[in-house]
């Protein structure tokens, strides 16, 4: 009573390894995505790094130069002083070691918006509300 069909026995023991071998090739399609995903939101211009030799240069001079070695634009109003003269010496450092430098012995600060870096003085009394709604303007 046994029947004897050649490909019966054969389908059987190939199916789960088919199956098995399906799973594996997508587990291993989905973790290489993840993995060049969160690669890429790590490589974002945070840490770009730029290179500078400037000597009685404006800040705004500075700000263009950075503006075209990363992906980074500055937002700033009539209240930053773009005209004022500083001099950097940067060789690979990131943006925001090169800012603090920059910005140290004044009145401006920034806070980085993804790819914006917005540029403004720093609120005296009375003035608080001014810049939040500059910056929210700016956000929009």
């Amino acid at each position: 009573m046994n029947k004897n069909n050649s490909t019966g026995n054969c389908l059987t023991e190939k199916l789960p390894i088919k199956q098995f071998l399906r799973i594996m090739r997508i587990s291993i399609i989905l973790l290489f995505t993840c993995v060049f995903c969160s690669m890429a939101e790590s490589a974002f211009t945070q840490n770009a790094k730029v290179t500078l030799n400037k000597r009685n240069a404006s800040l705004k001079e500075v700000l263009n130069e950075i503006e075209s070695q990363t992906d980074y634009l500055f937002i700033y109003n009539d209240e930053v002083n773009a005209n004022k003269k500083i001099s950097v010496n940067a060789k690979s450092e990131r943006v925001a070691d090169v800012l603090n430098a920059i910005l140290k012995d004044t009145d401006i600060s920034y806070s980085m918006e993804g790819n914006h870096i917005i540029l403004f003085v720093n609120a005296k009394e009375g003035s608080s509300n001014k810049d939040e709604s500059f910056v929210a303007q700016q956000q929009k």
